[in-house]
């Protein structure tokens, strides 16, 4: 729903992301697309660099740490890369998942304190 990608980003973007240059990769836009979305996307451009068009394997060659929503496929390009990736989640009901490998491919599956921590004590 909207609501939980709202708070996907707002979630990520409140943290200190003063050392990092942050890219937002977004499904391209296109007539019937969420207003809504279309407006947070827009607030998130004024800080943030917002691209629909790169390709999620050159977004996540070129980054450090890769933060996915859960069960997405640039977190699974990010580990075969080797490089770090978590899946977020920012309504708390997914955490219970984190230990079905199935679902999460061993890629973890945070919720908001996980992830601050993460952010922090991986730079």
């Amino acid at each position: 729903s909207f609501e939980n990608v709202k708070k996907f980003y707002e979630k990520i973007l409140s943290n200190d992301l003063s050392n990092y240059d942050v890219v937002i990769k977004v499904k391209r836009i296109h007539i019937n697309t969420d207003k809504n979305y279309v407006k947070l996307l827009q607030s998130i451009k004024k800080k943030y660099k917002v691209d629909e068009y790169l390709s999620p394997f050159e977004i996540v060659e070129n980054s450090d740490k890769i933060i996915c929503m859960p069960f997405t496929s640039p977190a699974l390009i990010a580990k075969k890369m080797n490089k770090n990736a978590v899946f977020f989640d920012p309504t708390k009901q997914l955490i219970y998942l984190d230990k079905f490998h199935s679902f999460t491919h061993e890629i973890p599956l945070l919720d908001e304190q996980s992830l601050q921590k993460w952010i922090i004590g991986n730079e």
